[in-house]
Protein backbone atom coordinates (compact mmCIF):
# COMPACT_ATOMS: atom_id res chain seq x y z
CA UNK A 1 0.00 0.00 0.00
CA UNK A 2 2.65 2.73 0.80
CA UNK A 3 4.34 2.44 -2.70
CA UNK A 4 1.04 3.94 -3.70
CA UNK A 5 1.67 7.32 -1.39
CA UNK A 6 3.85 9.91 -3.02
CA UNK A 7 4.20 11.74 0.53
CA UNK A 8 2.51 12.99 4.08
CA UNK A 9 1.92 16.37 5.66
CA UNK A 10 0.52 17.36 8.49
CA UNK A 11 -3.14 19.43 8.25
CA UNK A 12 -3.98 21.45 11.07
CA UNK A 13 -7.57 23.03 11.04
CA UNK A 14 -7.39 25.68 13.25
CA UNK A 15 -3.69 26.93 11.97
CA UNK A 16 -4.02 26.35 8.32
CA UNK A 17 -5.96 27.88 5.37
CA UNK A 18 -6.96 25.67 2.06
CA UNK A 19 -3.89 27.50 0.49
CA UNK A 20 -1.77 26.22 2.80
CA UNK A 21 -3.38 22.97 2.73
CA UNK A 22 -2.81 23.10 -1.61
CA UNK A 23 0.73 24.50 -1.24
CA UNK A 24 1.88 21.44 0.93
CA UNK A 25 -0.07 19.02 -1.07
CA UNK A 26 1.95 20.36 -3.51
CA UNK A 27 5.49 20.25 -2.66
CA UNK A 28 5.04 16.59 -2.04
CA UNK A 29 3.49 16.26 -5.98
CA UNK A 30 6.71 18.23 -6.48
CA UNK A 31 9.13 15.90 -4.61
CA UNK A 32 7.69 13.07 -6.17
CA UNK A 33 8.20 14.43 -9.71
CA UNK A 34 11.33 15.32 -9.22
CA UNK A 35 12.04 11.73 -7.85
CA UNK A 36 10.40 10.14 -10.46
CA UNK A 37 12.32 11.60 -12.92
CA UNK A 38 15.57 11.03 -11.07
CA UNK A 39 14.58 7.30 -11.52
CA UNK A 40 13.66 7.42 -15.15
CA UNK A 41 17.47 9.17 -16.11
CA UNK A 42 19.41 6.90 -13.69
CA UNK A 43 17.54 3.71 -15.18
CA UNK A 44 17.96 5.32 -19.27
CA UNK A 45 21.42 5.47 -18.50
CA UNK A 46 21.92 2.18 -17.30
CA UNK A 47 20.54 0.64 -20.02
CA UNK A 48 22.00 2.66 -22.65
CA UNK A 49 25.68 2.22 -21.31
CA UNK A 50 26.38 -1.00 -21.67
CA UNK A 51 24.30 -1.62 -25.03
CA UNK A 52 26.79 0.99 -26.86
CA UNK A 53 24.31 3.85 -26.49
CA UNK A 54 25.51 7.43 -26.63
CA UNK A 55 25.78 7.07 -22.00
CA UNK A 56 28.42 6.03 -19.70
CA UNK A 57 28.73 4.92 -16.27
CA UNK A 58 31.09 6.25 -13.57
CA UNK A 59 32.86 9.33 -13.07
CA UNK A 60 36.58 7.69 -14.26
CA UNK A 61 37.34 7.06 -17.90
CA UNK A 62 35.37 7.61 -20.41
CA UNK A 63 33.07 9.95 -18.26
CA UNK A 64 36.12 11.89 -17.02
CA UNK A 65 36.97 12.51 -20.58
CA UNK A 66 33.27 13.40 -22.06
CA UNK A 67 33.01 15.55 -18.62
CA UNK A 68 36.46 17.38 -19.71
CA UNK A 69 35.70 17.70 -23.43
CA UNK A 70 32.06 19.34 -23.12
CA UNK A 71 30.55 16.05 -24.76
CA UNK A 72 28.18 15.60 -21.53
CA UNK A 73 24.99 16.90 -22.60
CA UNK A 74 23.67 15.87 -18.82
CA UNK A 75 25.44 14.81 -16.07
CA UNK A 76 24.01 12.22 -13.20
CA UNK A 77 26.30 12.03 -10.86
CA UNK A 78 25.38 9.23 -7.26
CA UNK A 79 24.37 11.48 -4.10
CA UNK A 80 27.10 11.97 -2.02
CA UNK A 81 29.97 10.74 -4.53
CA UNK A 82 33.13 13.19 -5.16
CA UNK A 83 36.06 12.85 -7.42
CA UNK A 84 39.34 14.79 -5.81
CA UNK A 85 41.54 17.05 -8.48
CA UNK A 86 39.09 18.02 -10.72
CA UNK A 87 37.27 21.03 -11.19
CA UNK A 88 34.47 21.50 -13.74
CA UNK A 89 34.33 25.19 -15.80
Amino acid sequence: MWELVAGTFAVHSREDDLGGIRRSAEQVVHRYEEAEERQRLVAETLERSPAGGRAVVGLRDPGLWAGATAAVGQLLNQDGVVLQGTVGS
